[in-house]
């Protein structure tokens, strides 16, 4: 098995299985989120997360006419 090093805080991270090339994991030791992104060699980077889109829902402006 590859030895790959956590680019937060440089400690080993243990890959449990057969690694596959973005994949999510975690550090043990500083609990960062990490993807792989190559496998030979195997390379971690921090994961990135895109936030989903959110949805809007605008109220339609009312309009208050003055009393006469």
């Amino acid at each position: 098995m590859a030895r790959v090093f956590c680019p937060q805080c440089s400690h080993r991270v243990k890959l449990r299985s057969r690694p596959v090339e973005g994949q999510l994991v975690q550090c043990q030791h500083c609990k960062t989120v990490l993807e792989i992104v190559s496998l030979e060699p195997v390379e971690l980077d921090w994961a990135y997360y895109e936030p989903a889109e959110e949805e809007w829902e605008w109220e339609e402006e009312r309009v208050i006419e003055p009393r006469r």
